[in-house]
């Protein structure tokens, strides 16, 4: 009787673990709607065509080797990845967005965080919502579409980067950026900021600012 009830436990312990995983573990996160024919140039000049699609949650290059989905490894090997006319270049561990700004160009190093807030089910009880994929356009926020507000929440946690000299400088709100620019600008900045009202977690917010100073 012991080793029956000791082996229902297990079982329920495992069923229970399955369960939360599920609950817990959001289904991935794309930068692009669908993985993209593109190329992956290599330092040593040669090149990779495939599909390829970015995955701001985990901040990995994904791509498919025939049917089998992987990871793009050995990164300092790395020259550059162009996919759907948007091009991406190994910085660290992770890829940096390349988007032309004027005569600047803006680094955005994609990172997203998701939250499932579970739906409305059976008479008003509400239901853990898995994560699904978002449907992006570079129309919406330079590549982040908003998700359904009922399935999860999104917090966006990109960091910019803007080339000073040879170095890439990093910014992630209004203090950060001002230091990039002469005193004598940053009273025009800092009036443009409040006055257009610029999130510097929107993409598109921070492409504005850097086209316009």
């Amino acid at each position: 009787m012991k080793t029956r009830y000791m082996l229902v436990m297990t079982m329920l312990c495992g069923v229970c673990s399955w369960m939360a995983a599920q609950q817990k573990a959001p289904q991935e996160v794309f930068l692009l709607e669908s993985f993209t024919q593109g190329k992956a140039f290599q330092k040593d000049r040669s090149v990779t065509t495939t599909t390829f699609n970015y995955d701001p949650v985990n901040r990995r290059m994904n791509y498919y080797d025939g049917s089998t989905r992987m990871v793009l490894e050995g990164v300092n090997m790395i020259d550059s990845v162009v996919v759907a006319g948007r091009t991406f270049i190994p910085y660290q561990r992770y890829f940096l967005e390349v988007v032309p700004a004027g005569d600047q160009a803006l680094f955005i190093d994609w990172k997203v965080r998701l939250k499932a807030k579970g739906k409305e089910g059976v008479a008003g009880s509400r239901t853990q919502g898995n994560v699904q994929a978002l449907d992006v356009s570079r129309m919406q926020n330079l590549g982040m579409s908003k998700p359904e507000v009922d399935l999860y929440e999104v917090t966006y946690e990109n960091t910019y980067y803007l080339l000073r000299g040879e170095k890439l400088k990093k910014f992630t709100d209004a203090k950060a950026f001002l230091k990039l620019y002469p005193a004598a600008d940053q009273q025009a900045i800092k009036d443009y900021i409040k006055s257009a009202n610029v999130n510097f977690q929107q993409a598109e917010d921070a492409l504005k600012l850097i086209e316009k100073f």
